[in-house]
């Protein structure tokens, strides 16, 4: 069954009275919503985007938990996340979509008395344990100021994770949910080539700035790193999308759309999304059923690479990767300098995002190359910077205990594939291309955390937590042939 079934199975059942109500509750609300919106527009723009917003997820919630989770995670790909949207301004939404989609997947099981899902489990205890160590953190280092901030950025999203593995997740959900995802990047990634190579956008914003003479493409991330990180996410689970399909029509368009999304990945001009694009495409070669699509894939890009080496981005992309760049090296020296003092606390850290506070205090006067483009010292360089490296952050800003809970939530992941695992050692048929994709799209992602400080990132670390949730809690999600009956569980 290809991913297109799903829809296709739909179209042909027959709705019954009791299915059709809730669908009419849903349209009406909405067009209720869209009206107020309308007309909220000749007195704020923000009101008329946010109402219709505010309604139709709690509508969707309270149909379909597992739509307004879909709603949420599409959104991210066309509205800012606090950016511009037609010039004007629109506030975090997913402050308004991520406690609802969770309250609606608390209701549900609730409502099905589904005991073994509302027990709490280890792996719940580490994310919530991680997500609040932030708090207590930053609470002793004196910076709790930031604690929205942090909210936003951090916690929301981490409330997607508990959604994820309280919805009773099957495998032909899970596939429409990337069906529907894959179909919205696909579009976004090409309204951004626009924007790259047109120089401005009718939709976020105008375009400023240039790198090696290029425009970069931001899309609705306001910043080009926060986009590359962002298009990681996708290129293994396009692959998955055209191996699973056996009509070559859709192949093509999925193809396409890979297509799409590695050219704007080039178009941001950041290092770091380009390669993390291509260790998740090579990561799919783990899987037997992928492996034939990604050899294709891959010999696509090497004959493409030649032209496209030639080309203005593609040029000035390669240029970036030749280029000395010591910016980061001084964040380093900064933060290994910051570990050895008394001012970290090797218990709570010196709080979340507290390394640009610092960091200047920590470096020396070895002079460096900044960003390929100016010399500085080692301590003029991080002075005010992030520390653009998750991987040593998550130490120097959550402190030891932080370091435990974030081993804690990679033994997490490891435990859901091992239980992945048992149960296709035990004869179920699991669906070993849809596990491989979607690793494959965290581990990029942790690719790119070497380079970036990604757990600021609303936006990634929203669809991180879904998939993480997935891998992590719903083994049964990855079946193929097993139908859930409703006293079944994940």
């Amino acid at each position: 069954m290809t991913i297109h079934r799903g829809f296709s199975l739909m179209s042909k059942t027959k709705l019954s009275g009791r299915s059709i109500a809730p669908i009419v509750i849903v349209a009406a609300g909405l067009c209720f919503a869209v009206a107020a919106g309308l007309l909220l527009m000749q007195i704020g723009p923000t009101g008329a985007v946010l109402l219709p917003s505010a309604v139709g997820a709690i509508l969707l919630a309270l149909w379909s938990p597992f739509w307004a989770l879909a709603i949420t995670l599409v959104q991210f790909a066309f509205i800012p996340s606090e950016g511009t949207l037609f010039g004007y301004f629109v506030p975090n939404v997913l402050q308004l979509l991520a406690p609802v989609v969770l309250g609606a997947a608390l209701l549900q099981a609730l409502k099905n008395a589904d005991h073994e899902r509302l027990a709490l489990r280890l792996t719940d205890f580490f994310v919530g344990g991680f997500g609040v160590w932030g708090l207590v953190g930053m609470f002793f280092s004196g910076t709790l100021g930031r604690w929205k901030w942090y909210g936003n950025r951090m916690l929301l999203p981490m409330t997607l994770y508990f959604a994820a593995r309280l919805l009773r997740f099957d495998r032909k959900q899970v596939r429409m949910l990337l069906l529907i995802l894959l179909a919205a990047i696909a579009v976004q990634s090409v309204l951004m080539f626009r924007e790259s190579t047109a120089g401005s956008s009718p939709i976020y914003q105008v375009h400023e700035g240039l790198t090696q003479g290029v425009k970069p493409a931001k899309g609705p991330f306001a910043f080009n790193w926060k986009a590359a990180t962002y298009l990681t996410l996708w290129p293994s689970l396009f692959v998955y999308a055209i191996a699973s399909t056996s009509d070559r029509r859709r192949k093509a368009l999925w193809a396409v759309g890979l297509l799409a999304v590695l050219a704007a990945s080039t178009r941001t001009m950041e290092r770091s999304g380009i390669a993390a694009s291509l260790i998740a495409i090579v990561v799919c070669f783990i899987s037997p059923r992928l492996r034939r699509t990604t050899l294709a894939i891959v010999a696509i890009l090497a004959v493409a690479y030649v032209p496209w080496s030639m080309g203005r981005a593609g040029g000035g992309l390669l240029e970036r990767f030749r280029q000395t760049d010591e910016s980061r090296y001084a964040y380093r020296t900064a933060a290994i300098n910051l570990l050895k003092s008394d001012r970290w606390n090797p218990i709570f850290g010196i709080g979340w995002t507290g390394f640009r506070d610092v960091a200047g205090h920590f470096g020396t006067e070895e002079e460096v190359v900044a960003w390929g483009r100016r010399r500085g010292t080692v301590a003029e360089i991080a002075e005010g910077s992030a520390l653009h490296n998750v991987w040593l952050a998550i130490p120097v800003e959550f402190g030891g205990v932080g370091v435990l809970l974030a081993v804690g939530l990679f033994v997490g992941l490891i435990r859901g594939i091992v239980a992945i695992r048992k149960l296709a050692l035990a004869g179920s048929r699991v669906d070993d291309g849809l596990v491989v994709s979607i690793l494959g799209s965290l581990i990029a992602l942790a690719a790119v955390g070497y380079y970036q400080n990604i757990y600021a990132m609303a936006e990634s670390m929203s669809v991180f937590w879904v998939f993480y949730g997935l891998l992590a809690a719903c083994p049964r999600a990855f079946l193929e042939d097993e139908i859930q009956q409703p006293g079944e569980h994940n």
